[in-house]
């Protein structure tokens, strides 16, 4: 499984980033993107990760990444052995300084 993290320059989204999955062979699997809400039933903000599968309109909200990773046809044993990019949790495309 091959996953790298592409910045979304345009639109609404413009500055955040998107995860492409594809097999070892190269076959999409699809994307999952990570989306803060300040609205959530926690302390004010919740993580979800929007897994898309095979670039069609099946869009599944997910809590953890690793189900992400499952609805895209992922096993566990792939995913430990896998390198998910330099942000797999931020849907910041650039580092911001604090």
């Amino acid at each position: 499984m091959k996953a790298k993290q592409i910045p979304i320059t345009s639109g609404p989204a413009g500055g955040t980033l998107v995860t492409r999955v594809e097999s070892n062979s190269g076959k999409l699997l699809g994307f999952i993107r990570v989306v803060n809400c300040d609205w959530g039933p926690g302390y004010g903000c919740t993580q979800y990760f929007l897994a898309n599968r095979d670039s069609s309109f099946k869009v599944k909200c997910c809590n953890t990444l690793a189900d992400a990773y499952l609805y895209l046809g992922v096993s566990m044993q792939e995913l430990d052995s896998s390198d998910l990019g330099t942000r797999p949790y931020s849907e910041d495309a650039w580092p911001k300084t604090w």
